[in-house]
């Protein structure tokens, strides 16, 4: 640096210096004073694409995307075959949301280079990102096939899989990013998301410290972790992440949309109501948003304009946008309102899952094989509701079990309750599939759901057809919408006679009265 410091002291007007000087700056971490040194040679050397494409390249280190793109703009009125610039320039229109031009970027790129694997990875971002996810994954598939060692691309390809509802085939794609560069803040993210929607709580809560130790300032990384540890009731540790993922990136609306949810469960509904105010005003979208907050101003009390914000919510419910089931049982009483809600709700969370009913060969005289599924055996309405029933069941004809996901209280009515099952299995830690898995295994006939949409559900359980006969009973006294369930038991109070109508038609659910 110092003897092209004494070249340009003697001779100002020395391009190359200029040029050398400026990239080795680049490279030490100073893009403020390439730029300058990059400025000094193009006064010099006007049309050198070279330099303008490194001085955009300092441009985007320093978050300046527009100056940036001109100059990459430059390069191509220079050199219009200039891979490196469309390739750039797609990157950028991206990250300004240019998508259209990105992707007439990218294309150009492959046009000129078909084997250039960061354009594939590019195009394919800009296609996840639109929801073109088929597409997308085949792009990552080329990106792959010419650099199988391009660690971004196997993240991307995860976050294809994950907006997939593929979350078990994503974590492969996180952890083969994570085996090529264990320092990839994005990939421990990713990891995370994937363990949190498999039930892998443990194992999300440690992808996203790996994922905050490498990068301290990654917001998603702390509202993943607020979400996480939402799901286990550590509300105030949650609080605070939330708050920081916010005061990282107070646009980032789904870090408000937590903080309202963590206060929901406080019972702050007046903070809660702010929060969903603020998510909703940076993401107007963000329809899940929309039912909560109107249950925050019931809670509240507060009417204004009740009627008109209903309607909002109706409206965007049959405009196909997914809303919490459960929260709209208090907003809407049309029953095919909520038949809408929870079919959308099911077929979003579960559409991988398996329906096929399964046909299990029985042996004479053997019992009919029965289980129940709840998070609530403890102390809770439910329990105190059903443990008559459970021990009075017609043990000579059924064998009753109890598939238990939810946490033990170790409370008088939990213990009750593990004597009176012929087994009680112990699913909390299991996911999804283990669980249907097991019920598999053990030739369960009948699987009587307790849950439905309250806390704690596992709906993905039922949409693997775990049972031959499948039933909703007594804790979510609605629809599911979920043509895995066979039956509801209820009465004229649950099933008005008015709409029984409805169920014979299929336009609230595919049960039997």
């Amino acid at each position: 640096m110092k003897a092209l410091d004494l070249t340009l002291a003697l001779k100002p007007d020395h391009a190359g210096a200029h040029k050398s000087r400026a990239n080795l700056l680049l490279q030490l971490g100073r893009p403020l004073d390439a730029l300058q040194s990059f400025d000094a040679e193009l006064a010099l050397r006007p049309d050198e694409a070279d330099t303008w494409q490194h001085r955009a390249n300092a441009l985007q280190e320093l978050r300046r995307f527009d100056e940036a793109l001109a100059s990459y703009d430059r390069v191509l009125a220079l050199e219009p075959d200039h891979v490196g610039a469309w390739l750039n320039r797609g990157n950028i229109c991206g990250r300004l949301g240019r998508r259209d031009q990105a992707l007439s970027a990218f294309d150009r790129a492959l046009d000129l280079h078909p084997g250039l694997a960061g354009a594939w990875l590019g195009r394919a971002n800009i296609r996840c990102a639109m929801g073109r996810i088929d597409e997308a994954l085949a792009d990552y598939e080329k990106a792959l096939a010419f650099d199988p060692r391009l660690a971004a691309a196997w993240v991307g390809r995860g976050n294809a899989l994950s907006a997939g509802k593929r979350h078990r085939e994503a974590l492969a794609a996180y952890d083969k990013a994570i085996a090529l560069d264990f320092g990839l803040a994005d990939a421990w993210l990713g990891r995370g998301n994937a363990c949190r929607e498999l039930a892998k709580t443990d194992d999300a809560l440690v992808a996203y410290e790996t994922a905050l130790g490498l990068a301290p300032d990654l917001a998603e990384a702390h509202l993943g972790r607020g979400n996480a540890l939402t799901e286990l009731g550590r509300y105030d540790e949650a609080l605070a992440r939330y708050d920081r993922a916010i005061e990282l990136r107070p646009d980032l609306a789904a870090a408000w949309l937590g903080r309202g949810n963590v206060l929901r469960q406080k019972r702050s509904h007046h903070e809660v109501l702010a929060a969903y105010d603020e998510a909703l005003r940076l993401d107007p979208n963000l329809a899940a948003a929309e039912s909560v907050r109107l249950q925050a101003k019931m809670a509240v009390c507060n009417w204004d304009h009740f009627e008109a914000d209903r309607a909002r919510l109706t409206a965007v419910l049959r405009q196909g946008h997914i809303l919490r089931p459960f929260d709209l049982l208090s907003i809407s009483p049309e029953p095919e309102d909520q038949y809408r809600c929870a079919r959308l709700f099911s077929e979003s969370n579960w559409p991988q899952a398996g329906g096929k009913v399964v046909k299990r060969a029985r042996l004479a005289g053997e019992r009919i094989r029965l289980a129940y599924m709840s998070a609530d055996f403890r102390q809770h309405p439910v329990a105190y509701l059903m443990v008559d029933i459970f021990e009075h069941h017609d043990r000579s004809g059924f064998e009753v079990s109890a598939i238990s996901i939810g946490p033990d209280d170790a409370s008088p009515m939990r213990q009750r309750l593990r004597t009176s099952f012929d087994r009680f299995v112990e699913a909390r830690s299991l996911t999804d599939a283990q669980i249907a898995k097991l019920l598999e295994e053990a030739g369960v006939d009948i699987l009587v759901d307790l849950m439905g949409f309250t806390k704690g559900a596992r709906g993905g359980v039922i949409a693997r057809r775990p049972a031959p006969i499948q039933v909703n009973y007594l804790g979510y006294p609605g629809t599911t919408g979920m043509t895995q369930i066979d039956y509801i038991i209820a009465d004229h109070v649950v099933i008005p006679h008015h709409t029984r109508v409805l169920l014979r038609e299929g336009r609230l659910s595919a049960v039997h009265l």
